[in-house]
């Protein structure tokens, strides 16, 4: 069974009416949202902290997964799917999820301030309840929220990137592939996974690292992403049978699925050769590719020959012989 992670933040989450808080909408300047989510708040002024979860744990009590949530759990039917999120809500469990992994914790849990990584103290806490100064964990130091503060470290990042490196697909909604610590994650992808960024924003520099752009909302973006493991998962029975059918590309999403379709053209006639690919990159002509190995000038003009594509031997690149590939 294939298997499909998801990296996701606050932009999944905005749908269902949940601030960004930092965003150009949110509620508070980032200093304030940095201070007031951090440890120092937390010691110096701990009911001003407390209030402040306290807001955005009610807050979360009021609203539902949107669509896009639902979408993800849906997929659970048909492959592997774990979710790997930023964010502090529970809308992925309400949406039916089952694998998910909370980077900076869960604001339906709360722990121990003295002993703050040990499980024993940590439990479900109800949203409606506000937390208080002089509220009590089980070995008796202040109840704090199940967060990762400001201050302190993320310690699933680890973990995270286990599940990452066992990706036949990675998304990422709602969140910016250059925000630290998640952005780690992205040097544990595996090379021949698939790698899409659902993203309303403008974002040139996604093409440039593999990643296909579906520039939309998380609910439309997940509809084009359905659409495309649709296609995807019948095309790869097609490719075990030593066939590659080709697809045209119209709109934004079926220019999603033929990106990855001439990918997999490309990685069957390479392999079908007695190669291998260190990396494909989609440029504004058509793609580039770089073998694991350096072909001499006749092999590397029958390979030429048989790509899906017009292709030209490009030379050596840093890890072996480069091929440029064009659209017309």
């Amino acid at each position: 069974m294939k298997h499909i992670v998801f990296l996701t933040g606050a932009g999944i989450s905005a749908e269902s009416g949940l601030s960004t808080f930092r965003g150009k909408d949110g509620l508070w300047t980032k200093a304030e949202f940095e201070y007031l989510a951090s440890l120092d708040c937390l010691k110096n002024e701990t009911q001003r902290s407390l209030d402040f979860y306290n807001m955005r744990r009610e807050n979360l009590a009021k609203v539902h997964p949107n669509q896009a949530h639902k979408q993800i759990a849906e997929l659970e039917k048909f492959f592997k799917v774990s979710v790997i999120t930023q964010n502090v809500d529970n809308l992925h469990e309400k949406a039916g999820s089952t694998n998910i992994l909370h980077l900076h914790g869960e604001l339906t849990k709360v722990c121990a301030s003295g002993d703050r990584y040990n499980e024993a103290y940590v439990k479900e806490y109800p949203l409606t309840m506000p937390l208080k100064v002089g509220d009590r964990a089980d070995d008796g130091s202040q109840l704090r929220p199940d967060i990762v503060m400001f201050g302190e470290n993320v310690v699933n990042i680890m973990k995270a990137a286990e599940v990452v490196k066992h990706a036949d697909v990675f998304v990422v909604i709602g969140t910016s592939l250059v925000v630290y610590p998640a952005a780690l994650l992205l040097d544990y992808v595996p090379r021949k996974a698939k790698k899409f960024i659902i993203d309303p924003a403008e974002g040139t520099s996604f093409e440039e690292l593999g990643y296909s752009h579906i520039q939309t909302t998380a609910s439309k973006g997940m509809e084009a992403l359905c659409e495309f493991l649709d296609e995807w998962d019948c095309l790869e029975d097609y490719v075990q049978s030593n066939e590659t059918e080709m697809y045209s590309t119209g709109d934004s999403t079926s220019m999603a699925l033929g990106l990855w379709q001439i990918q997999d053209a490309i990685r069957t006639v390479v392999d079908a050769n007695g190669y291998s690919v260190w990396d494909i990159r989609q440029t504004p002509g058509g793609f580039r590719v770089e073998l694991n190995c350096t072909l001499n000038d006749d092999d590397a003009s029958l390979l030429c020959g048989q790509f899906p594509l017009s292709a030209d031997y490009d030379g050596e690149g840093n890890y072996g012989t480069s091929f440029m590939l064009y659209n017309s």
